[in-house]
């Protein structure tokens, strides 16, 4: 998290980026994502230099 790379890189720029990623490796990834209730949270579980490598986790709101 500390590397320069990802200072520069702005952290709205880098979540797009990220989930433009994730989404593009996941198959139906905007159906499940559209299917969540409203509210749930994604979370970044890492901060890594390449925006392909963190890990997310999905927790779907349930109250």
């Amino acid at each position: 998290m500390s590397t320069k790379r990802v200072r520069k890189l702005g952290i709205s720029e880098y979540i797009v980026q990220t989930l433009n990623s994730c989404s593009a490796r996941q198959p139906y990834f905007d159906e499940i994502y559209r299917a969540l209730p409203y509210g749930s949270k994604i979370v970044f579980e890492n901060i890594v230099p390449f925006p392909s490598q963190p890990q997310i986790r999905i927790i779907p709101d349930n109250t």
